[in-house]
């Protein structure tokens, strides 16, 4: 997928709010390997963890703060902690730097 239209989707899924960003993700759990990927216009990430005690959670908070390299503290689930449909807030970054770490993780398979 050309990076213009990685692009054009995270544009509508990534937030600004003050001193933080929400990202809209779907996650599918317990999954052969954990992976980033755009589905239509929705970002879903695969997690190996099963949906138990917040384990599927805790990888995908896991994932989003290595990918931004922030501390595990700033990356919190606001809205969807028992759906999968989630809103993940990652505090003290700008949603450009969001975007371009989504897109360069979204191209080089997730």
């Amino acid at each position: 997928m050309a990076e213009e239209r990685i692009r054009q989707v995270l544009e509508k899924l990534v937030y600004e709010g003050e001193g933080f960003v929400d990202i809209l993700i779907y996650v599918k759990p317990d999954q052969p390997q954990s992976k980033l990927v755009l589905e239509g216009d929705e970002l879903v990430y695969y997690s190996e963890e099963p949906p138990v005690a917040g384990r599927a959670n805790a990888d995908l908070t896991r994932f989003l703060a290595r990918l931004l390299n922030v501390p595990t503290s700033r990356v919190e689930i606001v809205y969807g902690a028992r759906s999968n449909t989630k809103r993940v807030r990652i505090y003290e970054v700008d949603r450009e730097t969001v975007i371009q770490a989504l897109v360069e993780a979204l191209k080089s398979g997730g």
